[in-house]
């Protein structure tokens, strides 16, 4: 059996995501709207429930499609798209490129997603009467189906990618608030000032610095998240 890789940084999984997307006319990427690449199944939270050793053994991949899904990564954009910012308040290496950090994650999604993974392995331990070969043929199967799960939780507003996650909801009047970035937007936000926070037509940078210009050119929805897209 292959081994697996709980390792982000040896793996284009960006490039992946985007040769995925790259001839659907709709997927809110073509049109405008910044988004960057999220593990649902995240490498802090398997470091926490100590599994990279056995998520290795038995074949899984932490890059894997299954385990991806784009996220407006600028608060205009997920203001309009009515989901969740993904490290809308990113400080590192100013790059259109920018891949996935758990540092800037909320410790509770490490969390859940820990506990999540322990409760699977116990479950498939008992299943198959602890033997390490059927366990780990289960554990992969069940494995993509907990990164679905853990992508409802974000779409339905459950699960935190950042502290502002409740201004995206689709009945919030805040959105992006105004604002560039998650830490203005904590510190001085106000509803926002587009009617329905509609933002087509509006041209926003990535980065408060101005950088990486964008016209949203999608109409106004309540977009659904999707694994490997």
């Amino acid at each position: 059996m292959p081994k697996g890789n709980v390792n982000k940084s040896n793996s284009d999984y960006r490039g992946a995501l985007l040769k995925v997307v790259e001839n659907d006319l709709e997927h809110p990427i073509n049109n405008g709207i910044h988004m960057e690449a999220h593990h649902l199944i995240s490498n802090e939270s398997i470091k926490q429930a100590k599994m990279q050793s056995f998520l290795v053994d038995a074949g899984y991949d932490i890059n894997h499609l299954s385990n991806l899904a784009f996220l407006p990564a600028t608060l205009p954009g997920a203001c309009h798209l009515n989901v969740q910012v993904h490290r809308g308040n990113h400080f590192g290496t100013l790059s259109e490129q920018d891949n996935d950090d758990d540092a800037v994650h909320p410790v509770y999604y490490h969390d859940v997603v820990r506990k999540m993974l322990i409760e699977l392995k116990i479950k498939k331990l008992n299943d198959c009467g602890g033997e390490p070969e059927k366990v780990e043929k289960k554990l992969r199967k069940c494995m993509a189906q907990l990164s679905e799960d853990i992508l409802e939780e974000i779409e339905y507003f459950t699960l935190p990618l950042s502290p502002i996650m409740k201004a995206f909801h689709p009945l919030s009047k805040v959105g992006c608030g105004n604002c560039i970035n998650v830490k203005e937007h904590q510190e001085d936000s106000s509803n926002c000032d587009v009617s329905d926070r509609d933002h087509s037509g509006e041209t926003h940078p990535k980065f408060k610095s101005g950088k990486f210009l964008k016209t949203i050119d999608i109409a106004k929805v309540k977009y659904n998240l999707r694994i490997g897209k």
